[in-house]
């Protein structure tokens, strides 16, 4: 057998049945060998937390401290502020619903299988987003600001936590990982951490003085076949209520491959502290990512369509799409005089004459600034069509679609036109990712839209509506956090806008 497929468990018994063991006491030495290996490797894990746990501490206090502008020489300011981190949510600091995770293992490097195969990402995702993941905490019932916020116990996969898109720097694998890797052709596409990841039970918590906030989750119990009886209770599990804590910015859940899963945002931002409401139909969120996926971005900034002043997004400018066409506000391509009309009828007589649908127009319209409100106007109005459209076609069907379905096809829908049968019935039939993720890239028109295929899939499937790139967090739609203060009420995004 080759060392490269050898893991733990096969070293182990390889330590018993290797050579022959002549009396209890080579027996008994065999086992305490193993198992101070082991307890050694609980040490290095133990160090691995805290060292990452000491280190997230850290950012956080810089992040604090730049919150309440004081220096971070300032010791006895910056220890004053920290003494109620865990105690309270003061800071933004609890996981909620929608954190981004990442792990210390992901890597988008090549995966070398044993039998030296390799396994090579594609080019279909931003090597960033590949890396992260959103925390899912939908069935939990105890929340901050409306967002359920995660406990210690939040660590079931493809529940609570979803593999990364990536491949794992831990190359050992046992002889029937490394079958399962080799044998599935969409690893080059979503890595092979899907086949590797094992968590622990339990996310890892500083030791605080001060405790943390604590909530009741509903979690199983196994139990012997034997007390199940005595029990009168048919299956091996039974579910009970658990008192657990919280966890923060500074929490650590370790993956039995080798990697340490820490939170790069709590969640609790602008766009995610209204996560869950609706602009009609479309979620705050999802808004946000179609925005993104269309316009607000590094490229557009950098070639002048953009215009930015005090960090205020105030107008774009027609652009040029990939596809040829000439596109207005937030991608929006126009196909009718009635269209045009939306913007020609909202601008100032010149900068109307110059707007035209025609590409070989764009030089003496390219200038034009059409003022954000505008462009926000219009887009509320084309997601509301496709929020009409998409609803009406599946609720004659019969077919309820959750938010996040929802979210993914209305932006499919508002760069596509229009869901063709090959997707709608993709999404009636329980389409698995791959399935449904090839028919919508198919509809986009294949190649270059690999990127917006998986942000879709990854709302679509994970509820993660992160856009690499994006520029949400950094420049102010105006526009967009008025709109959700008038439909929510004042207060609610929890940022001065000024």
């Amino acid at each position: 057998m080759s060392d490269g497929y050898k893991n733990e468990e096969e070293q182990y018994t390889e330590s018993l049945i290797q050579g022959s063991v002549e009396s209890l006491g080579e027996v008994q030495q065999a086992f305490e060998q193993v198992r101070e290996r082991e307890r050694e490797r609980a040490r290095e894990i133990d160090g691995m937390i805290e060292e990452a746990q000491l280190q997230a501490w850290e950012e956080e206090e810089k992040r604090i401290a730049q919150v309440y502008g004081i220096s971070e020489t300032d010791r006895y300011g910056v220890g004053n502020l920290m003494k109620a981190y865990a105690e309270q949510d003061r800071y933004n600091e609890y996981l909620v619903h929608g954190a981004i995770l990442t792990c210390s293992s992901a890597t988008t490097d090549v995966f070398v299988l044993p039998d030296k195969k390799e396994i090579v990402l594609d080019r279909s995702m931003d090597e960033t987003a590949r890396c992260r993941m959103a925390l899912n905490l939908k069935e939990n019932h105890a929340n901050i600001n409306n967002l359920a916020f995660a406990t210690i116990g939040d660590t079931v996969i493809n529940e609570n936590i979803f593999p990364f898109n990536c491949n794992c720097m831990m190359a050992d694998v046992s002889r029937k990982e490394a079958e399962v890797i080799a044998n599935d052709s969409g690893c080059s596409r979503f890595g092979v951490c899907r086949h590797l990841m094992r968590l622990n039970e339990q996310w890892d918590n500083m030791p605080r003085k001060t405790g943390y906030m604590r909530s009741e989750r509903r979690r199983p119990v196994y139990i012997a076949a034997g007390v199940a009886e005595i029990l009168d209770e048919p299956n091996s599990k039974i579910w009970v209520l658990k008192e657990e804590e919280g966890i923060t910015m500074t929490s650590v859940l370790f993956c039995k491959r080798g990697g340490l899963i820490q939170a790069v945002t709590s969640g609790q931002n602008v766009v995610e502290e209204v996560a869950d409401e609706k602009v009609e139909g479309i979620s705050c969120e999802a808004l946000c990512a179609l925005m993104e996926l269309e316009v607000l971005d590094n490229y557009a900034n950098e070639h002048g369509y953009l215009v930015i002043e005090n960090g205020v997004l105030i107008g774009i400018k027609p652009h040029l799409a990939n596809d040829g066409l000439v596109t207005f506000g937030f991608g929006d391509a126009l196909f009718s005089d009635e269209e045009l009309a939306f913007y020609t009828e909202r601008l100032d007589e010149k900068s109307a004459e110059l707007l035209s649908r025609n590409v070989s127009d764009y030089e003496r319209m390219k200038n034009v600034v059409i003022p954000v409100e505008v462009c926000f106007d219009k887009l509320i109005s084309d997601t509301n069509d496709a929020y009409k459209a998409i609803n009406d076609y599946f609720e004659g069907k019969g077919y309820k679609l959750s938010q996040d379905e929802m979210d993914a096809l209305i932006i499919a829908r508002y760069q596509i036109g229009s869901l063709n049968e090959h997707i709608r019935s993709a999404v009636e039939n329980g389409a698995e990712r791959d399935a449904l993720y090839d028919v919508v890239y198919e509809a986009h028109g294949g190649r270059g839209y690999e990127s917006r295929t998986t942000v879709e899939m990854n709302i679509f499937f994970e509820g993660n509506p992160y856009v690499e790139g994006g520029l949400h967090e950094t420049v102010i739609v105006r526009p967009f956090l008025e709109y959700v203060d008038n439909k929510l009420g004042d207060g609610v995004l929890g940022r001065t806008n000024e």
